[in-house]
């Protein structure tokens, strides 16, 4: 691949599985001597126009240029190559990572609680999203959840023993930002949290919860989780 653009076309398997290549791919086209890196969209469905997302770069390689492409158009320069015609590209790229920043901030609403109040219950999503699309489901349904569980709970006039919490993370795609600086500003006392959720896999039929914890803690949640079965949580926890 010496002084070659380095296309990726690997369709679509897992999100976890074929993330890599996108994440990981300019690091490894620049290994093998690639001067650039294109990555087939992470995604099972294209109407010619490219996802994107975060990728990340090693100080031993060089950092060269890289972009995701559509999959149609990833896949018709495949069926060039197959038929030995050779595809030339020129790349035109005009993203920028402005070094000041830009200032935005975590969104938080709760509910203080009744018996324990310095004790903390969140439910969060993050309300950014990238250019390409409006953030329905990445993340504004997340943020939905999150705000209609504190309404449910207000409309139904519940009072929590802890202090429920409804955050709306920023700067999420860039790079966890607004989470990490949600920790700076609260690790000191983050033996208060008794427990954070969030919901960033789309706005679709709940199925189950994925959760890491302690052993007790575990069966705690599989217990409440059983409780949701009429829900359709058939991947429990």
């Amino acid at each position: 691949a010496e002084g070659k653009i380095v296309v990726y076309d690997v369709p679509f398997t897992t999100y976890g599985e074929t993330v890599q290549y996108r994440s990981r791919g300019a690091v490894e086209a620049a290994r093998v001597g690639g001067v650039a890196a294109l990555v087939r969209s992470v995604t099972t469905f294209s109407i010619d126009s490219p996802h994107t997302g975060a990728q990340s770069y090693s100080d031993d390689v060089p950092k060269i240029p890289s972009a995701c492409i559509t999959i149609e158009d990833t896949t018709l320069m495949h069926r060039l190559q197959d038929r030995g015609i050779t595809v030339t590209l020129h790349l035109f790229l005009g993203a920028v990572n402005h070094e000041n920043g830009t200032l935005t901030r975590n969104t938080i609403f709760e509910i203080e609680g009744s018996q324990s109040p310095e004790e903390i219950v969140v439910v969060s999503g993050h309300l950014d999203s990238w250019d390409v699309g409006v953030g329905a489901m990445d993340d504004a349904g997340g943020c939905f959840v999150s705000w209609m569980a504190l309404r449910a709970a207000q409309k139904l006039e519940l009072k929590p023993r802890r202090t429920y919490r409804s955050l709306f993370f920023t700067a999420e795609e860039e790079g966890i930002y607004g989470g990490d600086a949600y920790f700076v500003a609260h690790g000191t006392h983050k033996g208060d949290f008794q427990l954070m959720m969030e919901s960033d896999f789309g706005t679709f039929k709940p199925i189950g919860i994925e959760f890491s914890g302690t052993d007790e803690a575990t069966c705690m949640m599989k217990e409440i989780v059983s409780l949701t079965t009429l829900l359709g949580t058939t991947e429990g926890l």
